[in-house]
């Protein structure tokens, strides 16, 4: 984040498939937030997965929230570097709220303020 007070109402901690998914709901409903990633977009899928990997789930149902799937081979699996580049292309084209570079160590809770429900 930036070193001014940057005051958020939520704050979603990955840019994996999750994250991604829970930020584009928020965008949606207006709340400000940002999305917190140690790395770069989907980098548990880019150093914690083989280089063989692939999807268990066929092309047809590995769509991030609100797509549909478009392409050739309905039947076929996403390699790691695929669905990396799948999760590149929806954060950019939904313009998400991403702090890259962020490692996120530390949650607490502002004891001062009221939670209501």
């Amino acid at each position: 984040m930036t070193n001014e007070v940057d005051v958020v109402d939520a704050v979603v901690v990955g840019a994996g498939w999750a994250g991604l998914g829970v930020s584009k709901a928020l965008k949606q409903r207006g709340i400000n937030h940002r999305i917190l990633e140690r790395g770069r977009v989907g980098e548990t899928w880019r150093t914690q997965r083989w280089d063989s990997f692939r999807m268990n789930t066929p092309n047809v149902q590995t769509v991030m929230p609100g797509d549909t799937y478009s392409g050739a081979d309905p039947d076929g699996v996403l390699t790691r570097d695929d669905f990396v580049a799948l999760l590149e292309d929806f954060a950019e084209r939904n313009g998400l709220p991403l702090e890259r570079n962020c490692t996120v160590t530390e949650l607490a809770v502002d004891r001062k303020t009221e939670c209501t429900v």
